[in-house]
């Protein structure tokens, strides 16, 4: 997965580590819209990012199957999980960047929240979420 921090031009990118039970994420500049090379077979430009290039990294607890998710207020919103409460419950994981700790988790699935998270998303200071057959709901109220 990955998120743009649009206020510090950061890229950040992260990866659940299955042998460490840690998720680890990784923070680029952001790169140029026109760098890379084109590519004929997927019909845009590619870039690599490579270990030369990491501006920061560090590792959280674990995110078992991460979905979608957004950068707002100096943090990473990432929803997860395949929405059966009891064997891959859906989460909400909110890290902050600043400080590379993981604020907040919380089991939506105890919140009644019974399908498999897909993204979410800031609309006029409100968390957003969107999950398999379901129209985009309210998480909650963020200011």
């Amino acid at each position: 997965n990955f998120v743009v921090d649009t206020e510090q031009d950061v890229l950040y990118a992260f990866v659940p580590r299955d042998d460490s039970q840690t998720t680890r994420f990784f923070g680029f500049a952001l790169p140029d819209p026109n760098a890379g090379n084109d590519s004929s077979t997927y019909g845009c430009k590619l870039l690599y990012l490579n270990a030369e290039d990491i501006l920061r990294r560090f590792d959280v607890g674990y995110f078992s199957s991460p979905q979608g998710c957004t950068y707002g207020n100096g943090k990473i919103y990432s929803v997860e999980g395949f929405g059966s409460v009891n064997t891959v419950p859906p989460f909400l994981r909110v890290v902050d960047v600043q400080t590379g700790t993981l604020e907040l988790s919380v089991n939506l699935g105890q919140l009644g929240l019974d399908r498999e998270p897909e993204t979410v998303t800031f609309r006029d200071g409100e968390l957003l979420f969107l999950a398999t057959d379901m129209l985009l709901r309210r998480l909650w109220f963020v200011k």
